[in-house]
């Protein structure tokens, strides 16, 4: 099957992180993921100490 930038495919995944109570993270994802979590700009993003965030991503 052919597709053209116009008919693309939507494709997604589902991420799960979990990081520990002393440690924060980032996250580097493609520049148009929209995410629910803090951003550092063009695709970076802060990750929580101590927590588990469930992301959708539809670009990466």
């Amino acid at each position: 099957m052919k597709t053209s930038p116009r008919h693309r495919l939507s494709w997604s995944r589902t991420l799960t992180l979990t990081l520990p109570p002393n440690a924060a993270g980032e996250l580097v994802v493609h520049r148009d993921e929209k995410l629910n979590l803090k951003s550092l700009g063009q695709g970076r993003f802060v990750l929580p100490a101590g927590q588990t965030v469930n992301l959708e991503l539809k670009n990466t």
